[in-house]
C-alpha cells in the first residue's frame, strides 16, 4: 500500500488547509526521507506552489515528481514551451520529472489548448518526463477530454464526502482506457481528519452534516482516519496523494487499520460548496 502513497507538498514553504501548517526544508527533509525507506517513489508538487519548487529541489533524488502546470498562449510556441520546462527541471535542480498535469480541465477547453498540448506531448516523447495528464475538479467534461487528448493521468478529489469519481461511474471507465487515476483531497484538506476544524465558523452551513459524521465515529468507535483511507483503499486507484504535517502523521496513515463491511454510500455528499474547497469561502 505505501507504495500507492504520493506526497502532497501544496504546504511545503506556505501556508496549507485549514491547519495553516507550513512545512520547512528540515521538516520535508525528514519525513520524505522516512517515506524513501517505506517505499514511497513520488511527491506532487505544481509551479504555482510558491516555494514547493525550491524545497523539493534540496530532497532525496529517488522521489519522482509529478507537478502541474498553468500555461499561457505564449506556450503554443514550441521553443517557448521547450524553455518552460527547462526552467521546471532547473527548478528542480534536474530531479526526474515523472508527470506533467495541466492544473485545470478548463484550460484543455480552450482552443489554444490544443497546440500547447501536442508541444507538450513531443517533449515527452523526448524524454524530458515520462506521462502527461491533467488534474480534474469538475468530472462533467472528463470524457470528452480523454477522447480528445490522449491522457496517460488523472488526478482527482475523492473521499468519503465527494465520491463523484465512482458515483458517475467514471473510475472502471477510466480503467478501461488505461488511464492511471490518482486521487487527492482525501481528508478534504483537513475538515475530515479533526473535529475541531470541522467545529470553525466557515463551515457552520453544514453543521448537521459535520455533526453526523462525527456521531458515526464515535458510535461506531472508529478512527477517522482509518475511515478515509479505507474508503479509498477499496477502489482500484494507482496513487493517492496526503498531505503530511508530521512523520507520526504519515506513520498514521500508512499503518491505518482498514474497515471492512460499511457501506460507505452513507456519507456521499452532492453539495458541491462543501466538498469542493474552492468553494468554501
Amino acid at each position: 500500500m505505501n507504495s500507492k502513497i504520493i506526497i502532497g507538498s501544496a504546504n511545503f514553504g506556505q501556508v496549507y488547509g485549514i491547519s495553516k501548517n507550513r512545512i520547512n526544508l528540515d521538516n520535508a527533509k525528514n519525513i520524505c526521507n522516512y517515506a524513501i525507506k517505506k517505499k514511497v517513489k513520488f511527491i506532487d508538487t505544481a509551479s504555482s506552489y510558491k516555494n514547493s519548487h525550491k524545497i523539493i529541489s534540496n530532497l532525496d533524488k529517488r522521489l519522482q515528481v509529478i507537478t502541474k502546470i498553468l500555461p499561457c498562449k505564449k506556450w503554443k510556441n514550441f521553443d517557448y514551451c521547450l524553455k518552460k520546462i527547462q526552467d521546471i527541471k532547473i527548478e528542480l535542480k534536474n530531479k526526474d520529472i515523472n508527470t506533467i498535469l495541466f492544473h485545470d480541465e478548463k484550460f484543455l477547453l480552450k482552443k489554444k489548448s490544443f497546440k500547447i498540448y501536442k508541444n507538450l506531448e513531443k517533449l515527452k516523447k523526448k524524454g524530458f518526463f515520462k506521462n502527461l495528464g491533467v488534474s480534474i475538479y469538475d468530472f462533467s467534461n472528463v470524457k470528452f477530454l480523454i477522447k480528445k487528448y490522449k491522457i496517460d493521468v488523472i488526478q482527482c478529489p475523492f473521499n468519503i464526502f465527494d465520491q463523484r469519481l465512482v458515483s458517475t461511474n467514471l473510475l472502471p471507465w477510466l480503467r478501461s482506457k488505461k488511464i492511471k487515476v490518482h486521487v487527492r483531497s482525501i481528508f478534504l484538506q483537513g475538515l475530515l481528519l479533526d473535529s475541531k476544524y470541522r467545529k470553525n465558523s466557515l463551515f457552520k452551513r453544514w453543521e448537521n452534516e459535520l455533526i453526523n459524521l462525527n456521531n458515526y465515529i464515535n458510535e461506531n468507535n472508529l478512527k477517522i482516519i482509518d475511515l478515509c483511507m479505507s474508503f479509498v483503499n477499496s477502489y482500484n486507484i494507482d496513487g493517492y496523494i496526503v498531505g503530511i504535517d508530521s512523520i507520526k502523521n504519515l506513520k498514521e496513515i500508512m499503518n491505518f487499520k482498514k474497515i471492512k463491511r460499511i457501506d460507505f454510500n452513507i456519507f456521499a455528499k452532492k453539495n458541491k460548496k462543501l466538498i469542493d474547497p474552492r468553494k468554501w469561502k
